[in-house]
Order: C-alpha cells, then sequence, then structure tokens
C-alpha cells in the first residue's frame, strides 16, 4: 500500500503573493520499518531566490538514525538533541544523541531561483510506531523572508514477518535442538585455544627472564687464583740437629747466628788480626834486600 503525504503551508514574511511548495514524495512506509523521504522544493517565491530549506522533526518520534542523502549545490547541517536514555541503533550500537533538524544550504551561486525545482531526500531508521508522522518545513530566501509548512505522512502498521524469515528462524531453532552438544564443542575448542596462548606466553616470559642468583655466587677467575694463593697450607716447622728450619725446610738466618759458639767469632777475629801484620812485616823485608 501507498501511503501519502499532505502539505499544509503557513506562509509568512513576502512582499508578494506566494506560497510554500515542498512535497514528501508518496511511497510505501510502515511502522518500525527504514525509510526515505524525498522533499520535492519548488521555489514559488516570484521576487528572491531559495538559500535554505530546513527540515524538522519533533523529537517525541525518538528516531535513532537519520541521515541527510547527498544533493548537488546543496550542504546539509544537522541539529542534535542529546537522550536521557540511549536508543540502539540498527546494528546494536547505542546511540546517545538524536537528530531534530536538517538544514540544506544552498552554494553561493547556485541558490534555488522562482520557479525552479529540486529534491531533498533524508534516510530514517526506525519510522515511529504512529499511524502519522509530522515534519516541520522552514523556507528561507534571499530577501530574509521565510515560509513555514508541515508535512504530514501516513504510515501504515509494521510489516509482518516474510515467509522466509520464518523458515530461516525455524531452521535456526531446529538446528540447535538437533544439536544440544554443538554450544559445547565450541566451548572446548574455546578453552583449547585459551590454554595454548597461555602457554606459549609462559614459555617466552621463561626464556625471557635473566640469569638467576646462582650465577652471582661464582667468583671470577682471579678471584679463584688470588685465594688459591693465599689459602694454600704452610708445611709445618721441623726442628732438626741443626736448628729449626722454616715451613719450607730452610735454615733461618737467626737460627744460624744463634748456634755460632762465641769463643769460634772471637777465634777467627783474631786469627785474621795476626795473619795481617805478619804479612806487612814479611813485604818489608823483602823490600829492604
Amino acid at each position: 500500500m501507498v501511503f501519502a503525504a499532505t502539505v499544509t503551508a503557513a506562509v509568512a514574511g513576502f512582499a508578494g503573493p506566494a506560497s510554500a511548495d515542498v512535497q514528501i514524495q508518496a511511497g510505501d512506509f510502515n511502522q518500525g520499518d527504514a525509510a526515505q523521504f524525498t522533499f520535492h522544493v519548488t521555489n514559488t517565491n516570484p521576487n528572491s531566490k531559495l538559500t535554505r530549506v530546513e527540515m524538522r522533526i519533533p523529537e517525541q518520534y525518538q528516531i535513532a538514525e537519520v541521515y541527510p542523502m547527498s544533493a548537488a549545490n546543496w550542504a546539509p547541517q544537522q541539529t542534535m538533541l542529546p537522550l536521557d536514555e540511549p536508543l540502539t541503533d540498527r546494528h546494536g550500537g547505542e546511540v546517545n544523541e538524536i537528530v531534530t533538524a536538517i538544514t540544506w544550504w544552498a552554494m553561493p551561486g547556485v541558490e534555488l531561483a522562482p520557479t525552479a525545482k529540486d529534491d531533498l531526500a533524508v534516510s530514517l531508521w526506525t519510522l515511529p510506531m504512529t499511524g502519522r508522522m509530522e515534519i516541520g518545513i522552514v523556507e528561507t530566501f534571499a530577501d530574509g523572508t521565510t515560509a513555514n509548512s508541515t508535512a504530514t505522512v501516513a504510515i501504515g502498521p509494521p510489516l509482518p514477518a516474510t515467509d522466509d524469515e520464518n523458515a530461516a528462524a525455524g531452521d535456526e531453532a531446529a538446528d540447535e535442538a538437533d544439536n544440544p552438544a554443538s554450544n559445547l564443542w565450541w566451548m572446548f575448542g574455546l578453552l583449547i585455544l585459551i590454554a595454548a596462548v597461555t602457554a606459549f606466553a609462559l614459555f617466552r616470559q621463561r626464556r625471557a627472564e635473566p640469569a638467576g642468583d646462582d650465577d652471582d655466587d661464582v667468583p671470577p677467575a682471579e678471584t679463584v687464583k688470588a685465594v688459591k694463593k693465599t689459602a694454600t697450607p704452610a708445611s709445618p716447622a721441623r726442628k732438626t740437629a741443626s736448628g729449626t728450619k722454616t715451613a719450607s725446610g730452610a735454615k733461618t738466618a737467626s737460627a744460624r747466628t744463634a748456634k755460632a759458639p762465641a769463643k769460634v767469632a772471637a777465634k777467627a777475629a783474631a786469627k785474621a788480626a795476626g795473619r795481617t801484620p805478619a804479612k806487612a812485616a814479611d813485604k818489608r823485608i823483602r823490600a829492604s834486600h
């Protein structure tokens, strides 16, 4: 069924006779369904170019997604309203603000001349659960005048689910009923994957760890040599007939000195003293001859 749209105009500020002319193309519109509204715009002001067209959507409709479609020579602008409670978009995301107005601005030099026409479109998801939807239209002209109107769109009841959709839903439910263990296999596979990833991470971490404290207990080679040299136990001193020897077996100088008798030392000194004068006298006798 095709639901038509009607436009009620309330014109204000024109210098001459004129009327607003913005109509929505008729189409199949259903509650809870996506839709595209196409506005047929005609400049019926004989005295000035049309520079701006604004479409106002009452916030009571709570439409989650409203997008202006691209149009040559026009630049769209959206007016947003924050929500106290978020809505859900068609992809399951969260919507925290809605569009309450879309304004199309004519590009400089290409404004809509008197009697000229153009189309402006907007996409909506989803249509409200109401039988009729009213949209405010405000036209602004180059001479500063405006024209206000209301476009009323009839919206049909929600569409019933198609046979294909019902069949697909039934098949999915049947598959789940016939294979109750399928979900368990999926969970089992997921657990195996998690375990494998965890084991790999631990292996990498173990290989990346620095050497432990055991390496710190090993002294360098130089230290080992010094310790060995210092820690070599001394051989016990041995007492011999000639006196006390050192640890290595050598007789010390102090031991030898203590062993020599005093008379031996004195005799050696006297002998040396007596020998020296005799040699001197012998030399003088030989010289006299």
